[in-house]
């Protein structure tokens, strides 16, 4: 992974100022602005503002995140729905049309089963897994290490201050965090902000049920921290935060499960 930092070197910037002056500087990383200094450590790049150090604090831990690997993330629960891994790779690849040379920023990656997927199809380029959940990155590092994966990156970053450059990148996917956060607009506006024109922008999201009973299943099943997010919303948000060729495709029965979004940023932007 150490690698693949230095050919992402160029498209990062300092959390903390908003500088794009970061330099490596042996197993660290400085930001010659303001003279933050980012660690490594169990093999993914801490790259969190001050501000953003409580968040990361009250994220997934080591059982939580465990928890998660074993079920959700490899394949628990998509087998009671019927879906392999395989069709959600191909359907999220063709969103975002993933090329052998793209780099490719996974948004809340968790334990990394998407950004290893994106690994794999961009053999030539590099997959950036960015999470607040350090448990999680451990657990992607672990997963990337046993398959053989060197062109991915582990970044411990929010996904309201990424540590990216303006209009850095091509392709960005959001794999949950707008149903897991009430707060959509700054995670949108940040993947606006680094994307270039042109740029596309895909990701997941628990749509929100239509009936009463769809939405106390949901409850049920996704807890109380989760906030399922109703598509028209979702798609005015993504509107108002400048895209443009906006889709939501709604999930099957009745919007329970996953549906998918892809806006594009404007090539006039």
């Amino acid at each position: 992974m150490r690698d693949q930092l230095e050919r992402i070197l160029s498209l990062l910037r300092c959390p903390e100022c908003g500088q794009p002056s970061l330099q490596r500087i042996a197993h660290t990383l400085q930001c010659a602005a303001c003279g933050q200094i980012y660690d490594q450590q169990a093999g993914f790049v801490r790259l969190l503002a001050k501000r953003d150090q409580g968040l990361a604090a009250k994220a997934f831990g080591k059982l939580a995140a465990k928890a998660y690997d074993l079920s959700a993330a490899r394949g628990g629960v998509r087998k009671l729905f019927a879906r392999s891994f395989a069709d959600e790779v191909r359907a999220y690849t063709r969103g975002f049309e993933l090329q052998p040379d793209d780099i490719v920023v996974d948004v809340g990656c968790g334990t990394g089963n998407y950004t290893l997927a994106f690994a794999e199809q961009a053999y030539e380029g590099v997959a950036v897994g960015i999470d607040i959940a350090a448990a999680m990155l451990e657990l992607f590092v672990h997963h990337a290490q046993a398959h053989n994966r060197p062109n991915v990156i582990a970044i411990q970053a929010s996904a309201e201050n990424l540590p990216f450059r303006d209009a850095a990148l091509k392709k960005m996917f959001n794999g949950c965090l707008h149903h897991l956060s009430p707060r959509m607009r700054p995670a949108i506006a940040e993947a606006y902000r680094c994307l270039q024109a042109g740029g596309v922008l895909y990701g997941v999201a628990n749509l929100a049920a239509r009936s009463s009973g769809m939405r106390w299943l949901q409850q049920i099943s996704l807890g109380r921290s989760a906030h399922p997010v109703d598509p028209d919303q979702l798609a005015q948000e993504l509107r108002q935060a400048g895209f443009g060729g906006i889709e939501v495709d709604a999930a099957r029965f009745d919007r329970f499960f996953f549906g998918s979004f892809r806006a594009v940023k404007p090539q006039s932007a």
